[in-house]
């Protein structure tokens, strides 16, 4: 199974005796996965072990790494001079699309 994330525990005093971390081992790209579910299991060291468990949901925010993608190099579209207000005239298809405005 490939690890995507692993876990360190450091011990942190007698009072707060363990902190737990998530940590990367693989690059994060949202494009790729935007989530990723996991379970964080706590065990004790006794004879008879008791445990706890907490889902853990990491979900990646986007950054704005990759530039908006339309389906095609050139749209030409025809349109009738009779054709009435807020007529849908064409439909392009753009990924990675945040934000669109005309110029």
């Amino acid at each position: 199974m490939f690890a995507f994330f692993r876990f360190e525990i450091e011990v942190l005093s007698p009072n707060n005796p363990l902190r737990a971390r998530i940590i990367n081992e693989v690059m994060l790209d949202r494009e790729e996965r935007e989530m990723y579910q996991l379970q964080l299991v706590a065990t004790d060291n006794a004879t008879v072990p008791l445990s706890s468990s907490v889902p853990v949901t990491i979900v990646v925010t986007d950054v704005n790494d990759n530039p908006p993608v339309f389906n095609m190099s050139t749209l030409n579209v025809v349109a009738a001079e009779d054709l009435s207000l807020n007529s849908v005239i064409s439909e392009i298809s753009v990924s990675n699309l945040l934000a669109l405005k005309i110029r």
